[in-house]
């Protein structure tokens, strides 16, 4: 099966999960992302700003951050075309906007490197059972 269709099977499958349960799979995934984070000693976190459809992390972000325990990074896109480029920003709750594709990106001026960063949490349409991700395809 090619990615597009795939990609089209997940989206409609997606639209078949009542809000209520979308909702109760986020909070079980950022409980889960929780309980990761705890075990792992990482100075450096990078995590997303969600879309309406992904896993709604927001909380963890604000938690992380206010917590002192880890920096918090989310990634600024600087060219949103076919050779798609990014670079990560410290988060700060009030210093985000709206970037490409209406996503929030941090607005601070601190680049972090990636060699920097000890633990990502990617968004994803879907994944294997090797952790390969499946992405909007854009």
């Amino acid at each position: 099966m090619e990615k597009r269709e795939f990609r089209r099977l997940v989206k409609e499958r997606s639209k078949a999960i009542s809000e209520e349960q979308k909702q109760s799979k986020s909070r079980a995934v950022v409980e889960q992302l929780r309980w990761l984070l705890s075990q792992r000693e990482a100075s450096v976190v990078a995590l997303f700003a969600p879309m309406a459809d992904e896993v709604q992390i927001g909380e963890l972000c604000r938690e992380l951050a206010k917590s002192g325990r880890c920096r918090v990074v989310l990634p600024r896109g600087l060219d949103m075309g076919p050779s798609a480029e990014m670079e990560f920003f410290d988060y700060m709750p009030s210093q985000m906007a709206e970037g490409a594709y209406g996503i929030l990106e941090p607005q601070g001026e601190q680049v972090c490197p990636a060699s920097d960063i000890d633990v990502m949490i990617v968004p994803g349409v879907a994944f294997d059972r090797t952790g390969g991700r499946l992405g909007r395809g854009k």
